[in-house]
């Protein structure tokens, strides 16, 4: 037999209920536990709709549907590293290689400037940098994805770099760079320039990584919702 959509709302409140909200883990339950009521329901059409669940969510265990959330998790993490380098390995091909010639022309120009205001001033650009990008793409992205803020698993997951990583790195470069400067300000230059360029390269692979991954799962998921 066939779910109502009565009978399938009332399975997806109680999903809600345990605190499985993000869309993907809510629509890999459903599935899972819809499949299992029906049978409940065949073997038992006395038995009510509520009990049907609640024995269905007894069948997951101890940990419950947490099984299910661990999974897309860890899913996700996979899908989303692989892409990430994927981002990052298409900025020496044709396809982005014009962005990597105007970052490697800005780091030119960041190492003109150490020369103007010193290595200690200049080395604070990096972790500016940093966070003025992470800004753009955390503000940009809010306003594209609003509609799926906190409802996307995949979503969450791909804004982590941005928001735990990058500035940190930022902060770190700065850092020991001016303690290179100390001994020598010509490595500390090499070292500033090297870095910047890598870390932008990491920014902007991250932000392309973001957009992959909402049309991905908006394919999947979020159109259906």
């Amino acid at each position: 037999m066939s779910l109502t959509t009565d009978q399938i709302a009332q399975i997806k409140k109680f999903i809600n209920s345990r605190g499985f909200t993000h869309i993907e883990v809510e629509m890999e339950i459903l599935d899972h536990v819809a499949s299992a009521v029906e049978d409940k329901l065949e073997q038992n059409p006395n038995i009510s709709i509520e009990k049907a669940i609640r024995e269905v969510h007894a069948s997951f265990g101890i940990f419950g549907f947490s099984t299910i959330q661990d999974q897309k998790s860890a899913e996700f993490s996979r899908i989303l590293k692989k892409q990430f380098w994927q981002e990052l390995k298409s900025f020496f091909t044709a396809k982005r290689g014009g962005i990597n010639v105007i970052i490697l022309l800005s780091m030119l120009i960041l190492i003109q400037l150490k020369g103007y205001l010193g290595i200690y001033m200049v080395s604070y650009i990096p972790f500016l940098l940093v966070v003025l990008a992470s800004l753009a793409i955390g503000i940009s992205s809010h306003w594209k994805f609003r509609k799926w803020k906190r409802k996307s698993l995949m979503l969450t997951a791909s804004l982590i770099p941005l928001y735990l990583f990058q500035p940190q790195m930022g902060n770190f470069i700065s850092i020991l760079t001016r303690n290179i400067s100390e001994t020598d300000p010509v490595l500390a230059g090499v070292f500033l320039m090297s870095s910047s360029y890598v870390l932008l390269l990491l920014e902007l692979s991250c932000y392309y990584t973001i957009q992959w991954g909402y049309k991905w799962t908006y394919d999947r998921y979020l159109k259906y919702t």
